[in-house]
């Protein structure tokens, strides 16, 4: 049976994996100067976004679930769990912050304006950081995940 906990560990490689696709795709658009390649990064930002809220809302059903299953060993590792719930947190709003930067400039493009350079590197930009961080919150899990598994 497919549970929330196990849909958490899916989600978060969402904005993972995905984000690089997108971090990519924006970085060819702007090397070529593409307007439709630049859509089609944004496209893949707002689906790392979306991935980021699924992550973030199946979290504590995620640590219920690890709670059950090694009982009191979780207390021994609840600064780990908070720092990891502590960085998701930063991932999410960061993603959704990118995202809504990401879509003013496609906004712009449909009313026939050229979005700002400036703009576009800030987009970039944000989605080095959120990737930075979600690099440290998947290591930050991992840590949690493995220390379940060894009990």
């Amino acid at each position: 049976m497919f549970e929330t906990a196990q849909a958490h560990l899916l989600l978060v490689h969402l904005p993972v994996v995905g984000g690089f696709f997108a971090l990519l795709t924006l970085a060819v658009a702007q090397w070529r100067k593409d307007e439709t390649i630049w859509k089609l990064g944004i496209f893949f930002l707002l689906l790392c976004m979306l991935g980021s809220v699924g992550a973030y809302y199946t979290g504590p059903t995620a640590v219920d679930a690890l709670r059950h299953a090694i009982g009191s060993q979780a207390d021994a590792m609840q600064d780990a769990i908070e720092l990891h719930a502590v960085w998701g947190r930063g991932i999410f709003v960061g993603f959704i912050l990118v995202c809504v930067l990401g879509i003013q400039t496609w906004l712009q493009s449909a009313q026939g304006l050229n979005p700002s350079v400036v703009l576009k590197a800030a987009v970039i930009l944000g989605l080095c950081i959120a990737l930075a961080a979600s690099g440290w919150a998947a290591h930050l899990g991992g840590l949690i995940r493995h220390a379940a598994e060894l009990g």
